[in-house]
């Protein structure tokens, strides 16, 4: 039954990370549902204050998500850029610690909105305008509380193989 939740898990979390490319829908939601079945493997230990802190950081995006219009949802531009931003972020940070993760999310999502600001498409927005933080917040957000779940999972998982020390 392990190896079922095992599966199940790793394909929430795949699905997640697509989802994260897509500001509609929530992709904090399968990588939660990832999270708990690679708990209920028992092939990563997450503690439970943790498991319980992530879960709160989700409810507050599900909850942003819900009371956003859809219009706004489908306004926001240069997702591509934050999500790969918080995702190689949270892969930088993850190499030196699990509370590193968080912050090398948070500044991959920044930097990847900056990059985004560069480019002839995001031209027109101006690093230090509202549609910038608007854009940062609605994508920024939940691709770094979707990237660290994964990264969670990820660090949860080198530590069982015994690639990484506590």
């Amino acid at each position: 039954m392990s190896t079922l939740w095992l599966i199940s898990g790793v394909i929430m979390l795949s699905v997640a990370v697509v989802f994260a490319y897509r500001p509609t829908i929530p992709a904090v939601v399968p990588a939660l549902a990832g999270l708990f079945l690679m708990r209920l493997s028992k092939t990563v230990h997450v503690e439970n204050n943790t498991f319980l802190f992530w879960c709160v950081a989700a409810m507050i995006i599900i909850l942003i998500n819900s009371m956003t219009s859809h219009k706004e949802k489908t306004a926001v531009v240069g997702s591509g850029y934050i999500v790969t931003g918080a995702m190689v972020g949270m892969f930088v940070g993850l190499l030196a610690s699990t509370s590193m993760m968080i912050i090398g999310a948070v500044g991959g999502a920044l930097l990847g909105a900056m990059a985004f600001s560069r480019t002839p498409a995001g031209h027109s927005i101006p690093v230090a305008s509202k549609r910038f933080l608007h854009n940062l917040y609605a994508v920024g957000m939940q691709a770094v509380v979707t990237m660290c779940i994964i990264g969670l999972v990820i660090s949860g998982l080198l530590l069982r193989s015994g690639l990484i020390a506590r």
